[in-house]
């Protein structure tokens, strides 16, 4: 990937070619989210949308939106971007790409009606989705949402749908965003229909797989997740083996200060 982007950044500079120029640069913000460093990625984010602007348009937005989404949930500022999104389900309401994600920001400011609301919306469809760029990271919100509410009736079908990413990552489009293993989903929604065999096995394939990537931020939320599930099963060796997660997972949020997974952690540690 690095180097792709070293030859995408000489031609688009070689050949003053401002769309290349914006692919690579979104693209790079991309990259600096798997690193951890939410800094460089919002600058590149918000360059490559100027950029954007000029050479596609406003729907260059969805990009921005997604970027930011996923460095302002890293950081616990999901509230700020949060009319952002509201506004993008306003203008364009027969996209249902959006409202997961206003799911998502609900439960995790504690709003877990309305995020449960989103769900059921969903769901009365079919959970029909666009086969489109963000196919996969939209269903990975609905997951996150489905966890977050406990919602059983709703977790086999969302386990069938995703598990096609078992070996995968979840990434909308080519350069826009990555937030790790599939498997890490399916972990999660394993668990909570108290499957913990294939919840074991979910969760091992997603370190490595975030692991092989060399991507701590998810390698810190597949970790944190599996002792979540872990602690859920409540066995003695559970205990002992979530505590050396979350001590993993919590080093890594403490160095790239991921302020929403670092406030999770230490609350379970209190």
């Amino acid at each position: 990937m690095d180097r792709s982007l070293e030859r995408l950044t000489a031609i688009s500079n070689k050949e003053n070619h401002l769309q290349l120029y914006w692919v690579q640069t979104h693209a790079r913000a991309m990259v600096s989210i798997m690193d951890g460093d939410f800094e460089a990625a919002e600058k590149y984010a918000s360059e490559a949308v100027k950029i954007g602007r000029e050479t596609h348009g406003e729907h260059v937005d969805g990009v921005f939106g997604v970027q930011m989404f996923t460095i302002r949930r890293e950081q616990n500022r999901l509230s700020e971007v949060a009319p952002v999104i509201k506004r993008l389900m306003t203008e364009n309401p027969e996209d249902v790409a959006w409202k997961p994600g206003f799911g998502v920001i609900a439960a995790e400011l504690g709003y877990t009606d309305p995020a449960e609301r989103i769900l059921t919306e969903v769901a009365e469809y079919g959970f029909e989705l666009a086969p489109d760029a963000m196919y996969s990271t939209t269903l990975s919100y609905l997951a996150d949402i489905c966890v977050a509410v406990d919602s059983l009736v709703h977790a086999p079908k969302l386990f069938e749908l995703l598990s096609p990413y078992e070996e995968l990552t979840i990434t909308a489009g080519a350069t826009t965003v990555c937030t790790g293993a599939g498997a890490r989903r399916l972990g999660n929604l394993a668990a909570l229909m108290g499957d913990w065999n294939t919840s074991d096995k979910m969760f091992e394939k997603a370190i490595a797989i975030d692991t092989e990537m060399s991507a701590p931020p998810w390698i810190a939320h597949s970790k944190a997740a599996y002792a979540h599930a872990l602690r859920r099963r409540g066995r003695k060796e559970d205990a002992e083996r979530a505590l050396r997660l979350e001590a993993d997972a919590l080093a890594i949020a403490q160095d790239l200060s991921m302020v929403a997974l670092r406030a999770k952690l230490e609350g379970t540690a209190s």
